[in-house]
C-alpha cells in the first residue's frame, strides 16, 4: 500500500515542485535523497527529495510556542497553521504502460505525492530477477531494500559520469560498477588510479577496515602498471608492468601544462623552447 506523503502546492519544471507534507506524517521519517512518486492524471513523476522546510501561516504564531503539555493546541496548529514543505526534483515521468521519459510537463495543484514503492523503483531501474535482460545491482535507495539496477549493455553505449560531494561514496560506486563491467566482460577499462583506490585494496571512508581492489577480485583480468614500483610495493602490491619515462619522452608542452603548479614565469617557458631547440632530444 502506498504511503501518502503530501500534496503539490507550487513549483516549476526548472526549480522543482513544492509539496505540503501531510500533518499526520512524522517529519523526522522524511530524509533528503528519498524517492517519491507524484501521481498525476496522466503521468507518474518519479522524483527525489532535495530539501525540507518548516512553514507557518502567520509569523505571530512563533511568538508564543505551545508547551509540550498543550497537545490539543499543538494538534490544532499542525492541522491549520504550522506545516512542513519538501522540495522535489523531478527525475523521470511515466505514462501508463509506457517507458520512462524525460520530464516535459508538470502536475497540477494538490496532486498527491506518495513514498516510492518497490514497484516504482523496479519500473525505473528494472528488476535484477528479470531473466530477459541482465542487470547489475549497485545498491538500494535510502530507507528501502529494493535494488537499483543498471543495464551494463546500455551503460557502455555512451559517456557517463559519477559526481557527488566528498564522502558520499563516489569511489565505492565507481569501483562497484567497474567490477560489474569486468565480471560480465562488457568493456575494457583503462583506469588512471591516482590515489591507488581501485587496483589494490583501499581503506574505507573514516574507518580502519579495507575493501578489496579489482586486482584482488579479478586476478587474471586486471593488470597493474606503475610509474613508481617501490611505492606500489610499500602499499602491499606488486606491479605487473613497470613504466619508465625517459627524459627524451618529455616535451615542452608537458612542462607547459604544469605551468601553474610549478609556478613558472613566462620567461621560463620561452627558455624551455630555446633549450629544446638547441639540444633536440638531449
Amino acid at each position: 500500500m502506498k504511503k501518502l506523503l503530501g500534496h503539490v502546492i507550487a513549483g516549476s519544471l526548472t526549480d522543482g515542485f513544492i509539496i505540503r507534507i501531510n500533518p499526520t506524517t512524522d517529519l523526522e521519517d522524511i530524509k533528503t535523497g528519498k524517492f517519491v512518486s507524484i501521481i498525476g492524471r496522466q503521468h507518474t513523476f518519479f522524483s527525489l527529495i532535495t530539501d525540507l522546510k518548516l512553514e507557518v501561516t502567520h509569523s505571530d504564531i512563533l511568538l508564543f510556542p505551545p508547551s509540550p503539555q498543550e497537545k490539543l493546541l499543538q494538534s490544532f496548529l499542525k492541522q491549520h497553521d504550522i506545516y512542513a514543505t519538501a522540495t522535489l526534483k523531478p527525475m523521470l515521468m511515466l505514462k501508463k504502460d509506457e517507458k520512462p521519459s524525460p520530464v516535459k510537463t508538470i502536475p497540477s495543484h494538490f496532486t498527491t505525492v506518495y513514498e516510492a514503492t518497490k514497484k516504482d523503483v523496479a519500473l525505473i531501474f528494472d528488476d535484477e530477477m528479470d531473466e530477459r535482460k541482465k542487470y547489475f545491482n549497485i545498491g538500494c535507495p535510502l530507507d528501502m531494500d529494493t535494488p537499483v539496477c543498471i543495464d551494463l549493455e546500455r551503460l557502455t553505449e555512451r559517456s557517463n559520469g559519477i559526481f557527488g560531494k566528498t564522502g558520499t561514496g563516489k569511489t565505492f560506486l565507481t569501483r562497484l560498477i567497474l567490477a560489474g563491467l569486468i565480471k560480465n566482460e562488457k568493456a575494457v577499462n583503462l583506469i588512471f588510479d591516482m590515489h591507488s583506490e581501485y587496483g589494490l585494496q583501499a581503506r574505507k571512508e573514516s574507518t580502519q577496515s579495507f575493501v578489496k581492489g579489482l586486482k584482488t577480485l579479478f586476478t587474471d583480468r586486471v593488470v597493474i602498471f606503475s610509474l613508481d614500483p617501490a611505492s606500489t610495493r610499500r602499499r602491499g602490491g606488486n606491479p605487473d608492468v613497470v613504466i619508465t619515462l625517459s627524459y627524451q619522452a618529455i616535451q615542452v608542452e608537458d612542462i607547459l601544462s604544469l605551468q601553474d603548479e610549478l609556478n613558472l614565469h613566462a620567461t621560463a617557458v620561452e627558455a624551455a623552447y630555446l633549450i629544446a631547440a638547441q639540444y633536440k632530444n638531449d
